[in-house]
Order: structure tokens, then C-alpha cells, then sequence
């Protein structure tokens, strides 16, 4: 394959080495990189294939990088730390205590109790002692979802329900943004499903998706960077400042999905 560049003798020759240089270098990074994600940073043992990647953003240069590599077990250990600090939830700690509060609660059911699920009970048990130093953690993360879910159905119903999602079908944008006394709501949607993400004042933040296709307000927690009483706060500011975020909401080209 010939290169064309337009140069000629000694330009040519330290522009083809040049690109072979950066190809070189491209290669080590991506080497590099996939040798990274075979060890865990914290405990230094094999990923065996999972891991969790923690990357830095710059968004001057518009370029990310890999800063942290760790096992699902490590991972876990350093969210229930920082959450038992500081009951930020998040949704990798959401999902963790729905599933081991699921287990707790599907051993008692009557139709668990069938002989054919003995195998299932036994896996059950083996998952929940596994995850036992966290249980009461995740019995109050549990808890805690279902008060955020109270708040965020009362939102549906006077936001959603009242006006957004007339708003929205009425719009020929996808992305719509508002910002009233310092809390910004973005608004973003595509094929039936509508995102609005709720950004407060100390960098905590909550999303609800919605069903724009039902006439009953369906909604459900979306993304989570919060504690339990700040994501309540988000939704009650937003329900009772409904009338002032219609008031200011436009669309918006800034606002995507990512």
C-alpha cells in the first residue's frame, strides 16, 4: 500500500517514521491499558475478566483516563465505606441491597418453600452470607428507595402528570433544561422514554425516567449521585416549584444523553 502524503526525500521519510512512532505508541497505551485491567489496584489479584474502571475527565482537552482499576470486591468494600460516611447512594449500592433484600424476602415466601427450589434457597443463602457484614446497610438503602420512590411518584403526578409531559410531546427538541433558584432540571427523551435529570447545589444529583407513551404517570428512579434526605429535597423543590421550572423551561442543543 503506498502512502500518499505530498512530501518528497527527507520530509517523507520523517513523516512516514513519525507515523509509525505514533501508531507504536498507540499500541503500548492499548497494551498497556488491557495489562491494567488484569489486576485489581487495591488488592492485587486477578480481575479474572470483571472488573470496575475508574477514569478522570478532561473536558479542556476532551480526553479521559484510566486512573483505577479494581475487583468487584474491592469495589464494593470502597462504596459501602464511603456510603457508611456519608449515606451517598449510588446506583451500584441501590441495585446491591434491592438484590439482597429480594433474597432475604423470596426465602420466607411460602412458594419458595417447594422441594424442587431447594437448590435455589441454597444458592439464596450462599449470596446473602456472602454479602452479610453489609446487611444492615442494605436493609437501610432498601428503606431508603422506597421513601425516594414515594417522593418521586408525588412529583409525577403534580410535574409530569400536570404538564411535562404535554410540554414534551408538544416540543420538537429532545433536550430541554430550566434553572430555578440554583437547582437546574435538564430534560432529555427518545423512543417513548423521557430522562430528567435534577442537579442541586452541592453537587448531588437524582434522574427519573419516565413513559411518555402512558397517560398514567409511570416513573422510576433513573441515576443517583445523593443521599437519601438530598434526592427527597431535589423532588420536593422541583414539585413545589413546578409552576416557576414551566415557566423557564427551553430547549436546549446542550442537553444529550451523555
Amino acid at each position: 500500500m503506498k502512502i500518499k502524503s505530498g512530501r518528497t526525500g527527507r520530509a517523507r521519510h520523517r513523516w512516514v517514521r513519525n507515523r509509525r512512532v505514533q501508531a507504536a505508541r498507540s499500541a503500548a497505551q492499548l497494551q498497556h491499558k488491557a495489562s491494567r485491567l488484569k489486576h485489581c489496584d487495591t488488592c492485587h489479584k486477578p480481575t479474572n475478566g470483571a472488573c470496575v474502571q475508574r477514569f478522570s475527565f478532561s473536558k479542556k482537552q476532551q480526553d479521559s483516563h484510566l486512573i483505577k482499576v479494581e475487583c468487584l470486591n474491592c469495589d464494593q468494600q470502597s462504596r459501602m465505606t464511603a456510603y457508611r460516611k456519608t449515606k451517598r447512594l449510588d446506583n451500584q449500592i441501590m441495585l446491591a441491597a434491592a438484590f439482597f433484600v429480594n433474597d432475604e424476602k423470596s426465602l420466607l415466601e411460602p412458594w419458595m418453600q417447594d422441594d424442587w427450589r431447594a437448590e435455589q434457597r441454597a444458592d439464596m443463602r450462599k449470596r446473602i452470607a456472602k454479602q452479610a457484614e453489609y446487611a444492615a446497610d442494605y436493609r437501610e438503602v432498601a428503606a431508603a428507595e422506597e421513601e425516594i420512590h414515594r417522593a418521586i411518584k408525588i412529583m409525577a403526578r403534580e410535574v409530569w402528570s400536570k404538564w411535562l409531559q404535554s410540554y414534551y410531546r408538544k416540543s420538537t427538541g429532545r433536550g430541554h433544561a430550566a434553572n430555578v433558584n440554583g437547582i437546574e432540571v435538564l430534560v432529555w427523551g427518545c423512543a417513548g422514554r423521557v430522562v430528567m435529570t435534577i442537579n442541586g447545589k452541592q453537587g448531588e444529583d437524582l434522574s427519573v425516567i419516565f413513559d411518555e407513551t402512558s397517560e398514567e404517570p409511570r416513573a422510576g428512579r433513573q441515576g443517583i449521585h445523593a443521599t437519601k434526605d438530598q434526592a427527597i429535597k431535589l423532588l420536593e423543590l422541583v414539585t413545589a416549584g413546578s409552576t416557576d421550572f414551566q415557566a423557564a423551561i427551553k430547549p436546549s442543543d446542550s442537553v444529550s444523553m451523555l
